[in-house]
């Protein structure tokens, strides 16, 4: 088998002897930047889908899971991010927390929790979430009583 496949070589390739030499770079930089520019996509993405859509769930979870995957790529615009994620959070458990319905105010609970872990102490999450929470027990609880 070698002997045929020597014989379709010809002569003038056979006869060559060259090598290759590759250099080492460093491309950390190259590798910061394109970091850089993913964080700020990914935030300029979060922040298009929040002013499109207004308070719809799963634009919202769209959002804040691009602002999530930012936060992984650069730290250069954690206080950006983490200010959109709790405002996108809070804004949308102020729109559950105003209904009766105990599912509503349960969601309304885990994103306040959400807006919390973005930014500690955001206008009171933690305590609005509490209460969220309590609200939605005592609905449910009355609902069983009767």
């Amino acid at each position: 088998m070698f002997i045929l496949f020597k014989e379709c070589i010809p002569k003038v390739y056979a006869e060559k002897k060259e090598f290759v030499v590759f250099e080492a770079r460093d491309y950390t930089g190259l590798k910061d930047t394109a970091y850089t520019r993913a964080t700020e996509a990914l935030y300029n993405e979060a922040l298009r889908i929040v002013q499109m859509s207004g308070n719809n769930s799963k634009n919202i979870s769209k959002a804040l899971a691009h602002l999530k995957r930012a936060k992984k790529y650069s730290r250069h615009l954690d206080n950006e991010i983490n200010s959109l994620g709790a405002d996108i959070a809070y804004n949308a458990a102020e729109t559950l927390a105003y209904t009766n319905k105990p599912d509503n105010l349960l969601q309304a609970s885990e994103y306040y929790m959400l807006a919390h872990s973005w930014v500690p102490g955001y206008r009171g999450a933690l305590e609005k979430g509490r209460l969220a929470k309590e609200k939605s027990c005592l609905h449910v609880y009355s609902r069983r009583s009767i």
